[in-house]
C-alpha cells in the first residue's frame, strides 16, 4: 500500500493521499476497473429479485450495493484515465522532443527506439512528483531529468537528445501536466468518495437489521462503511488505512458472507 501511494502536504491543511502513478498502480487500477464492471450486472440482477420478493430490506441493501459500485466504478474510471492520460502526455513531449533534436543533428532514430526513452522519460518524471520533487526549481528538476537521463543506457549517438528528452517530460511534469481528464479526476473524485460511503452506510445499516441471521454479512457491511468513511476525509493515513479496510471488509463479505 505504502508503495503503491503518496501524501501530498501542499493540498490543504491535511494534504491529500493521491495514488502513485506507476506501471504497478496503472495495471492495479486497470484490473480494479474491470473487476468492479463485471460486479454490476450481478448488482443488478440481485436488486431484481429483491424487488420482485418484496423484500423491502433487500431492496435497500442491494440498491446501496449498486449505487456503491457504480461510484466506485465512476471514480475508477476517472482515476485510470488521468493515470494514464497524464503518462501519455509527458511521454509524447519526450519523444517530440528526443526526435526534434536528432533530426535537428541529421541523425535517425527508430519509432520503438524514441518510445523506449521517451516512456523511461516519463516514468523517471513521475517518480520524481510521486516523492514530491515537483516542488523544486526548475533549474534542480532539470539537473534531475539530466541525471535520469545518464543512467539510461543509449547509443552515444543519442546522449545528448535523450538528456533533453528527459528535460521536457520533466519540465511539463512539473509545470502540471494535467488534461481535461485529470482535471476531471481531481475535481469529482473526492464527491465520489463521500457518495461511495454514503452508499455503503445504506447498505450497512440494511443488513444490520438482519444480523441475527446474517452475522458474518452485517459485521463485513459494518467494516466496509466505516472504512468507506475514513476513505472519504482524504486525511493522510487515515485515508489510506480506510480504503484498505473497506476494500478488505468487503471482499471478507462477499466470500464469506451468507447466501441470500
Amino acid at each position: 500500500m505504502a508503495s503503491q501511494t503518496r501524501n501530498d502536504p501542499s493540498r490543504g491543511r491535511w494534504g491529500k493521499v493521491e495514488p502513485k502513478n506507476t506501471p504497478m498502480s496503472r495495471g492495479a487500477s486497470a484490473l480494479g476497473l474491470a473487476g468492479s464492471l463485471a460486479q454490476l450486472p450481478q448488482n443488478g440482477v440481485e436488486l431484481s429479485e429483491a424487488i420482485e420478493k418484496g423484500d423491502v430490506t433487500g431492496v435497500v441493501d442491494k440498491g446501496a450495493s449498486l449505487t456503491s459500485n457504480a461510484f466506485n466504478i465512476a471514480k475508477g474510471g476517472l482515476e485510470t484515465a488521468a493515470s494514464f492520460e497524464t503518462f501519455y502526455s509527458l511521454r509524447n513531449a519526450a519523444q517530440n522532443r528526443l526526435q526534434d533534436k536528432v533530426q535537428s543533428k541529421g541523425g535517425q532514430v527508430a519509432g520503438k527506439e524514441a518510445a523506449d526513452i521517451a516512456g523511461k522519460a516519463a516514468q523517471a518524471s513521475l517518480d520524481s512528483l510521486n516523492e514530491g520533487i515537483q516542488h523544486q526549481s526548475n533549474n534542480a528538476a532539470k539537473r534531475a531529468a539530466v541525471d535520469a537521463a545518464k543512467k539510461l543506457p543509449v547509443r552515444s549517438e543519442l546522449k545528448i537528445a535523450t538528456k533533453e528528452a528527459f528535460k521536457a517530460a520533466s519540465l511539463l511534469a512539473r509545470n502540471g501536466a494535467t488534461s481535461a481528464v485529470a482535471k476531471a479526476s481531481a475535481r469529482f473524485v473526492p464527491g465520489l468518495n463521500v457518495g461511495i460511503a454514503v452508499a455503503d452506510g445504506v447498505a450497512a445499516a440494511a443488513a444490520l437489521k438482519n444480523i441475527k441471521e446474517k452475522p458474518i454479512k452485517a459485521i463485513a457491511a459494518s467494516v466496509t462503511a466505516l472504512g468507506s468513511l475514513a476513505a472519504a476525509t482524504n486525511i493522510p493515513i487515515v485515508s489510506q488505512v480506510g480504503g484498505v479496510v473497506s476494500a478488505a471488509s468487503s471482499l471478507l463479505g462477499s466470500i464469506f458472507g451468507e447466501d441470500d
